[in-house]
């Protein structure tokens, strides 16, 4: 007789539990669990404003994640090639955009995207289970679930119902009883997956609730904090009167602490990107890669600051050649103020109406008389930071399980037969396609390592 094969569980329908799930049905008999009602929830979220899946840019992917080396070892098993491969192989062609992210071709929907991993799976005889929550599990792989009867009511809509209830009822996916109450049904497995994602898009069902269960198993875990998010400025009334919603492009961020005297960078400039004012503060691209260096500061309880240079491409020496007096283009380009000539900075240094905006308002009310510190304002304008949006509104988190806690291929040191992927660790990775490569990555790690085992 040929050997029974190995039973999993994965628990978690979004992109690292479908994908570990996939990997495993080559070679295992795989039960895929989901609280809510269709898998890819988080996908159909974050494919609002297009499906940024992987990233092309950068040769060297795994200098991007947080702790440095963290994601080494799955990004050598599973890396960007390896996920395009398998994309196209299931029927999604991309394509490269700007800054190396990867899009599925232009005319495929987020929904179809969801469909056809879907479709992968039932292709493989993965056992999908919907409406089916982890309450609880236990030292000998005993995992017990509530199962929920949806409603219209209480469903939680992601995409519109119409393309819900085609994945739902399109495929032959079991479903929960449809009973008025919940009920608790017990699984035992040889190996456990757990996806269960952090605590951001909780609209999508990662509500962070499951470090309850892991903090009665004597694991523990680490609080949520937001990362990949706004931050909170105490901007002047007119600043959010008349420029909130307005861009700041092509300039670049880094984070500052101040001592008494001297301020120091945290870290490097970072590339030229675009952050845009709100009404609390800033948000963007050039935001969110900064978002670590200043959630440090402000958990150490140190005043944190931003400085923006809103001219990476000029040095401090070419700007005060445009302002001097010996500028020919300076000669018509002066404005009377009391006694002063006072340089035209907007037109002479590109400045639009925002960017003279924020100068003015975290500056010296001089300034404008001063050409050299009103050129380094341009170069390096400090402004404090209050504090982080909170995790609600975060693109991602970290917290959760510690690193400590898991082995290199992320079954816990506690209980090796039960692993734990995605965003439920304690790990970090800029947007553009960072964090869902690393969440793919991952499974298949997980997967990999119970296959061989």
């Amino acid at each position: 007789m040929g050997k029974s094969l190995k039973k999993v569980i994965v628990v978690g329908g979004g992109p690292a539990g479908m994908f570990a799930a996939w990997c495993l049905s080559s070679n295992c008999e795989v039960h895929l669990f989901e609280q809510s009602s269709s898998l890819g929830r988080k996908l159909l979220v974050a494919g609002k404003g297009g499906l940024n899946i992987t990233n092309y840019s950068i040769q060297k992917i795994r200098e991007v994640y947080i702790p440095e080396g963290f994601m080494n070892r799955a990004l050598d098993d599973f890396d960007n090639n390896a996920l395009l491969t398998w994309l196209h192989n299931i029927g999604i062609p991309t394509y490269i955009g700007s800054s190396g992210k990867v899009f599925p071709e232009k005319g495929i929907k987020t929904i179809e995207v969801v469909q056809k991993m879907t479709n992968a799976l039932l292709e493989r005889n993965v056992t999908i289970h919907l409406n089916h929550r982890l309450i609880s599990f236990a030292s000998d792989n005993m995992f017990s679930f509530e199962q929920i009867r949806r409603t219209d009511q209480n469903r939680v809509h992601t995409a519109p119902i119409e393309q819900i209830e085609q994945i739902e009822h399109s495929t032959t996916i079991e479903q929960s009883n449809d009973t008025d109450s919940p009920f608790t049904k017990t699984y035992t497995a040889d190996y456990c997956i757990l996806a269960l994602g952090g605590a951001s898009w909780p609209q999508t069902g990662s509500d962070g609730l499951w470090v309850n269960m892991f903090r009665e198993n004597a694991i523990h875990t680490l609080p949520f904090l937001p990362s990949n998010c706004g931050i909170n400025i105490e901007w002047p009334p007119y600043i959010r009167q008349f420029h909130s919603g307005k861009p700041l492009k092509n300039i670049t961020i880094s984070v500052w602490t101040k001592g008494e005297e001297t301020a120091a960078p945290l870290q490097d400039t970072m590339k030229m990107q675009e952050a845009l004012i709100t009404d609390y503060g800033l948000e963007g691209a050039a935001i969110y890669g900064i978002v670590p260096n200043l959630r440090t500061s402000l958990a150490a309880g140190t005043k944190a600051y931003i400085s923006i240079d809103f001219k990476p491409k000029n040095s401090m020496e070419q700007l005060l050649k445009k302002v001097s007096f010996g500028n020919s283009k300076n000669t018509s380009r002066t404005l009377k103020r009391s006694d002063s000539i006072v340089p035209d900075y907007k037109n002479l240094l590109s400045l639009n109406t925002e960017q003279m905006a924020l100068i003015k308002a975290f500056t010296q009310r001089d300034i404008l008389t001063n050409r050299e510190q009103f050129c380094m304002a341009a170069k390096n304008l400090i402004i404090p930071v209050q504090s982080l949006r909170p995790i609600d509104e975060a693109i991602s988190v970290v917290g959760g399980i510690s690193i400590n806690d898991i082995n290199e291929n992320f079954s816990l040191k506690s209980n090796p037969s039960i692993f734990v992927i995605g965003e439920m660790v304690n790990w970090d990775a800029p947007t553009g396609g960072f964090l869902l490569q690393g969440c793919f990555s991952m499974a298949a790690l997980a997967a990999n390592s119970i296959i061989k085992a």
